[in-house]
């Protein structure tokens, strides 16, 4: 039995079969002149993109809006012309070398030439065929002859865009197949047969290619890096972060705004990331919350969504965000993402960053889309913790960045002084505490704990475990994961700055290693699911 599988159409459109035929192929290649063709999108003078499947034996060609060298010629037939498809490639030729017949299938805006090879019974119908076809039989005819039939997976021009572009096709998950069955000429058909699809056309690999935005000084994008992610384009808008995500990352950012580019311009990549600034989802803005979606100041989520459904090839996005974004304004925030991104699979959670090995205590919400099936988050351990004492060790001055940090004012002296380790603010006689009342203030490291979350380190006072300063740029570093060769640049508030925005390396590392896994998978199982 032969089966052909289509998708149901969008807009409830059935698909127009102009033609289904037997063809010959020549020693120059293919040329189709069907009159069948004044009835489709391939025009004369259209462009054209064709791919081969060599191991399916299978060409498909498809119109196209690029410039491309392929086009649609034309010869007069009757009182007008008709569209030509001439294509000369040694590929094709060699393609179908071996086949022992070929069906040509012309649709409105796809046409495929599939290769067959058959297995004498009792007929001896066919020749024996080398370069080219020598007797071209109807199908339906042979009664005596088994065909090893390559199956075909039709898409109109518009589910290809949809999918990915013109880069490549895949479709996964597919909740509703239309099954045709071809047997002595009757059809049956079997809805709501759940199928994973996946039909490589062109570039069937998805690429380790990255678009990274809301970019910082890169550390996010350095866990990536590290697992074989090419980066291609990043924007950040901070001078001095963009300075070191060139020092660590490449010299591929743009210093702008994200909310004053137009955004469609941007390179069109398979991956997506950024971590949205995000001070107006802390918790220390909770008065705020009221009116989030209102606030302008939120807009780079608007702005992170559009990027998205600009970008025909995006396969993956991964959002780093503050744990607010997941409820902030009663979810709305993180509900718009999941209607306005609803062709993508959404796995999110909120990690903690020691649970990855890193000396911080440090949650993260963590949003992750997918087009090739879910992306569970990474799991992690929770019961092996790296301790402050463990993330200083090796310390010294020769380190870069290391001797970044504030020097201690006389006020500072007077107040750290009565703070034990793992003491804050409290532990500050009354009558000269500050005025700031929250909890992490003057907070003195442990030794021999966690590390509490890493801001701002001269804003809070966050304190050396030992010594009577605020901890350096380096140890801030230290406690985020990050090597000793990833350096900051700017002034020094700048950099106290970019390390506290930053995303902890072994977080970082830990979600690139599950988004590479699953393209692998992916990657390794494109051969088309078509009969079952």
């Amino acid at each position: 039995m032969v089966k052909l599988l289509q998708l149901l159409p969008n807009e409830n459109k059935k698909f127009k079969i102009v033609k289904k035929r037997n063809i010959k192929k020549s020693n120059r290649g293919f040329y189709i002149h069907d009159k069948e063709l004044l009835d489709t999108y391939f025009k004369t003078g259209t462009h054209i993109k064709y791919s081969i499947d060599t191991d399916t034996k299978k060409l498909t060609i498809i119109p196209t809006d690029e410039k491309t060298r392929n086009t649609v010629s034309k010869k007069k037939y009757k009182e007008t012309e008709k569209p030509i498809i001439d294509l000369r490639n040694k590929d094709i030729l060699n393609t179908f070398s071996d086949c022992d017949y070929l069906e040509l299938t012309i649709l409105e805006d796809t046409i495929t030439i599939e290769g067959y090879k058959n297995v004498l019974e009792e007929s001896n119908l066919i020749s024996k065929v080398t370069n080219k076809i020598k007797n071209c039989l109807n199908i339906n005819s042979c009664k005596k002859i088994k065909s090893k039939k390559i199956n075909q997976l039709v898409l109109s021009k518009k589910q290809f865009i949809d999918a990915v572009g013109f880069e490549n096709l895949t479709l996964d998950d597919t909740e509703y197949i239309n099954t045709i069955s071809l047997q002595n000429n009757s059809f049956t058909k079997d809805l709501k047969v759940k199928k994973q699809i996946q039909q490589n056309i062109e570039n069937d690999k998805i690429a380790l290619e990255v678009l990274s935005v809301f970019s910082g000084s890169g550390m996010l994008d350095k866990g990536f890096k590290d697992n074989g992610f090419k980066f291609i384009h990043a924007i950040e808008m901070n001078a001095s972060a963009c300075e070191s995500y060139k020092y660590n990352i490449g010299d591929i950012v743009d210093c702008v705004d994200v909310t004053k580019i137009d955004l469609s311009k941007l390179p069109k990549m398979p991956i997506v990331i950024g971590g949205i600034p995000c001070k107006k989802f802390s918790l220390a803005n909770r008065v705020d919350n009221i009116n989030m979606l209102e606030n302008p100041k939120h807009i780079l989520v608007e702005k992170f969504i559009e990027l998205i459904e600009l970008n025909n090839r995006c396969k993956i996005f991964i959002i780093e965000e503050v744990p607010q974004i997941l409820t902030a304004c009663k979810g709305k925030f993180f509900n718009e993402i999941k209607k306005r991104l609803s062709n993508f699979k959404i796995s999110c959670g909120i990690l903690n960053s020691s649970n990855f090995g890193n000396a911080q205590n440090r949650k993260r919400a963590i949003i992750v889309g997918s087009k090739i099936g879910k992306i569970d988050l990474p799991s992690g351990n929770p019961h092996e913790i790296t301790t402050v004492r463990q993330s200083f060790k090796g310390l010294n001055d020769s380190i870069p960045n290391q001797l970044d940090f504030t020097k201690p004012s006389e006020k500072y002296l007077e107040r750290i002084k009565y703070v034990p380790q793992g003491g804050n603010y409290l532990n500050v006689p009354e009558s000269i505490r500050s005025k700031g009342r929250y909890s992490n203030l003057y907070r003195r490291l442990s030794y021999d704990e966690l590390s509490i979350t890493i801001c701002h380190p001269r804003k809070s006072k966050i304190t050396h475990p030992e010594e009577n300063r605020i901890i350096s740029v380096r140890e801030c570093a230290r406690l985020q994961g990050m090597p000793d060769d990833f350096i900051y640049k700017g002034g020094l508030d700048s950099k106290q700055q970019q390390v506290c925005d930053g995303v902890p390396y072994q977080l970082s590392t830990a979600i690139a290693k599950v988004v590479k896994k699953a393209i692998e998978l992916f990657n390794n199982k494109l051969q088309p699911l078509l009969t079952y």
